[in-house]
């Protein structure tokens, strides 16, 4: 819009342009070329206005569309924080509860009276009190020292082959071995495994018992068995060679069988039933198991 006035002075300026005149004209002051030139002016000025326009749309239209976005991303960015919080949370409660484990492991193992020993990767991380003075090493030297050099000979391979056993699908729940302390005598050792979480890792728990006396009475039942089986076949050799057993004389091989199981049964302790007709010798072949038992015992 181009305002054409009679009169012309700076309010009427300020006026027209405030009524959204692109240009006034006085009459008095009309030519051609001040009609084209305002006609330019004013065509020029609307195009420019158009074109800002047009832009403010633009960019009211990508400040949304950034708006929305960045509201999306922050709306991400808290759930991500809120799930870190909870995993950090989860963590520190995973710490929490290993720890309070741990210390409750400390606390059982230095009350107990058994050994007990953690080993992890082969390598012993922890013993208690009762398991150095078990096999009488300071705990020191235990701990970070590789548990199967405590044994002798074939029984390290035979720990080893224990603990990789525990890792298969038929876990051995238990091992015997002697174990050489730094001083002493060796001491028969007694394991039972079973796994545990320590610091994150898996290892191996192992409750140890000192088992040195019951293998010594073992010992000693097997030697006395064993002397008593050479005693007895000692006699049972010597019996075959004679004519004699007991009361009972005979060297037929009707008697040598009798004579074998009056032998076989002095040897038992359960109780035992001679039948046969009157004045066949079952008085004699009870006599002859009794004189048995006495001389075996």
């Amino acid at each position: 819009m181009i305002m054409l006035t009679g009169a012309g002075d700076r309010r009427v300026d300020i006026a027209a342009l405030a009524a959204g005149a692109a240009d006034y004209l006085i009459k008095d002051h009309l030519s051609p070329d001040l009609v084209e030139r305002s006609i330019r002016y004013a065509i020029q000025r609307k195009r420019i206005e158009q074109l800002l326009h047009d832009a403010r749309d633009r960019l009211e239209t990508q400040v949304e569309t950034r708006t929305r976005e960045l509201t999306r991303a922050n709306r991400d960015l808290k759930q991500e924080i809120d799930v870190r919080k909870m995993a950090e949370k989860e963590l520190l409660d995973r710490e929490s509860l290993l720890r309070a484990s741990e210390e409750r492991y400390r606390i059982i193992s230095l009350k107990s009276s058994d050994g007990i020993a953690i080993v992890q990767e082969g390598k012993t991380v922890f013993v208690n009190p009762a398991m150095a003075g078990m096999i009488k090493t300071p705990v020191a030297a235990l701990v970070g020292s590789r548990t199967m050099d405590w044994f002798q000979g074939s029984y390290r391979e035979g720990f080893e082959t224990g603990l990789e056993l525990m890792g298969g699908e038929r876990p051995q729940a238990s091992f015997e071995g002697p174990v050489l302390p730094s001083e002493g005598q060796v001491v028969w050792t007694e394991w039972k495994f079973s796994f545990v979480d320590w610091k994150g890792k898996r290892a191996w728990l192992c409750m140890v018992r000192d088992i040195t006396r019951t293998k010594a009475r073992e010992t000693a039942v097997e030697t006395e068995a064993e002397q008593l089986r050479k005693s007895y076949n000692q006699l049972r050799a010597k019996l075959k060679g004679q004519y004699r057993f007991g009361d009972i004389v005979g060297k037929s091989p009707a008697m040598q069988a009798i004579c074998d199981f009056i032998l076989n049964a002095s040897q038992s302790e359960a109780h035992v039933a001679i039948e046969g007709e009157s004045g066949t010798g079952k008085e004699l072949v009870a006599r002859a198991r009794e004189l048995m038992v006495e001389m075996t015992t």
